[in-house]
């Protein structure tokens, strides 16, 4: 029960790393969706160019704010590297507990509700670690998007009096359009991980180190 009760409580602290990474990803998404709408609006502007006029600035601006975009995205960690090392303690537990099953205790029943827990808490692990690699290919789609747009605003940057920027100025307006679209998908997906399966995990981990802890207190009592 020892072995049970300490591997819940190293998967509650790798659960803690993947919502701080959560948390901190979210926080990156906002900021990268406000730079997607500020080169939205500076690429707008520079659909107004005509011969004549110069129109650098604002492809420069959108530069700026899809590299600052960029760079947020290339941060954003969907914790779910600690979510399979959630998974690995659950693996853990679930071998300590058959173990248990399989030795004569006066705690035969609450030993086998534990390994139902564990079974339970082990489906929440994977079904978290899914929506975390749904995160990551979200987060992914997005960069490339941001790519992509950083790529008509670079032309945009390139504008001279001679030169006539607008189409790729409306290009990358709905280049960043797109951009925006799929920030929102990495968005929906961060909070379906956060306020679902990290919740759903939690409790069970929670769930399942009180019960261990009052098993190994029983087990104590009687020795």
């Amino acid at each position: 029960m020892d072995q049970v009760a300490s591997s819940a409580g190293s998967a509650l602290s790798q659960l803690s790393s993947a919502r701080s990474a959560s948390t901190s990803a979210s926080r990156g998404a906002r900021s990268a969706s406000s730079e997607a709408s500020n080169a939205e609006s500076a690429l707008s502007s520079a659909e107004a160019d005509a011969e004549g006029t110069d129109m650098s600035r604002y492809g420069q601006q959108a530069e700026r704010a899809l590299d600052s975009a960029s760079s947020a995205l290339d941060r954003i960690d969907s914790g779910r590297d600690d979510l399979k090392s959630v998974e690995s303690a659950l693996r853990d537990m679930r071998y300590a507990v058959s173990g248990l099953n399989s030795v004569a205790s006066p705690f035969g029943s609450e030993i086998s509700s534990l390994g139902r827990s564990v079974s339970s808490a082990e489906t929440d692990a994977g079904r978290a670690s899914t929506s975390a690699s749904r995160v990551d290919d979200a987060r992914d789609s997005a960069k490339y998007a941001a790519r992509d747009a950083l790529s008509y605003a670079k032309e945009v940057s390139r504008d001279r009096t001679d030169s006539d920027c607008s189409s790729d100025a409306n290009s990358g307006k709905y280049k960043t359009r797109h951009l925006s679209s799929q920030i929102a998908s990495l968005e929906s997906a961060l909070r379906s991980l956060d306020s679902s399966d990290l919740n759903s995990l939690d409790r069970a981990l929670s769930s399942i180190k009180d019960d261990a802890d009052n098993l190994r207190w029983k087990a104590r009592s009687l020795a």
